[in-house]
């Protein structure tokens, strides 16, 4: 059959709202800080919590016979919130 199998990718579900909240932070916070203060900027790991259970990428798999790239991302895309 010389089917290929493809990883199904997990993805999160960004909204139009979400987007446009997005760009007027991050727009706020290029004006709010200066270059020098930048260096004075603390990150911290976060811990993510699902609501949904991550995706097993063994089990969950696309077949085709094209590549990659031309496969629908509606096919290939698993989102999550």
């Amino acid at each position: 059959m010389r089917l290929t199998s493809f990883h199904r990718v997990p993805v999160q579900i960004i909204s139009d709202a979400v987007r446009q909240k997005r760009l007027e932070r991050a727009t706020a916070m290029l004006r709010r800080f200066k270059v020098r203060d930048t260096k004075r900027v603390f990150f911290t790991d976060e811990k993510n919590f699902y609501l949904n259970p991550p995706v097993s990428n063994q089990n969950n798999r696309v077949w085709s016979r094209g590549k990659k790239a031309e496969i629908k991302p509606s096919r290939l895309l698993v989102q999550r919130e």
